[in-house]
């Protein structure tokens, strides 16, 4: 049952349609009807402004920090709470039940939950990231790449299989994204042209 409450709960807050909520508030528009289709802040940020992008930005991060403090705080009981709590929350993320199951690619709710967990992980992937990026030239991959290095990272830098298995877990929900808009652009859904850099 305290499995059930922290799923329910962490998915519930993950779940909150901030795209979808800032871009009607402050442009009348469906951010998934527009730009990438995508209920996430870089779509906002492009379709709907700088200010709902922060906004939005802040309050997917935010989603995933407060579900690995309420897990913390309120399901010390269950080992690894923070992780499960992350990962439910960006599952909710992903595909919000008040969205009919869209939503965003999750790594602003990933990242809000990181710098909780364990910060330096990010500052070790994100110039990874740039690299695979400067290499490639191609966002998709790129992001794919990085990917596959986050449970690498976790579980050799922390010497633990459960972060590796959270990290798998976390970078399989930011692939599945990915892959979907990689999809998208080059079937021409996006009305991209070129490499999608």
């Amino acid at each position: 049952m305290v499995y059930l409450k922290l799923f329910l709960a962490s998915y519930l807050l993950g779940a909150t349609p901030v795209a979808y909520l800032t871009a009607r508030l402050f442009r009348g528009i469906d951010i998934r009807r527009v730009g990438s289709r995508n209920a996430g802040a870089t779509n906002v940020l492009l379709r709907a402004g700088v200010i709902p992008g922060i906004i939005t930005a802040v309050g997917d991060a935010g989603k995933g920090a407060l579900a690995v403090w309420w897990a913390g705080t309120y399901f010390g009981e269950v080992a690894f709470a923070p992780l499960l709590a992350l990962l439910w929350a960006m599952l909710g993320h992903n595909w919000s039940i008040w969205l009919r199951f869209e939503g965003g690619g999750g790594l602003a709710t990933f990242m809000g939950g990181m710098v909780s967990i364990a910060w330096w992980v990010l500052v070790l992937l994100l110039p990874f990231w740039a690299l695979s990026y400067m290499v490639t030239r191609h966002k998709y991959l790129s992001s794919l790449l990085a990917c596959t290095a986050l449970p690498v990272v976790l579980g050799a830098h922390l010497s633990s299989w459960q972060h590796f298995w959270f990290g798998l877990g976390a970078a399989c929900l930011l692939a599945v994204k990915q892959i979907r808009a990689w999809i998208r652009w080059a079937s021409g859904a996006m009305k991209e042209t070129g490499n999608p850099a």
